[in-house]
């Protein structure tokens, strides 16, 4: 996992397709090279930042 840069402007995030009836997922968006997700229900909490790789290694986890 990466640390994104505070001046890094962050993209619209997009909800998770596999999200649940309480609509608790996680949702990511582009911060420059980074991607940066959150849980939906905290939408003004912390944020994971990770790089490209990181985040195909993240996801390849749940295929």
């Amino acid at each position: 996992m990466s640390v994104a840069r505070k001046s890094e402007s962050i993209g619209a995030f997009r909800k998770a397709s596999y999200s649940n009836a309480d609509h608790a997922c996680v949702e990511a968006a582009l911060a420059g090279r980074y991607v940066v997700a959150r849980d939906s229900k905290f939408v003004r909490g912390p944020v994971f930042a990770f790089s490209g790789s990181a985040w195909e290694t993240f996801l390849g986890a749940f295929k």
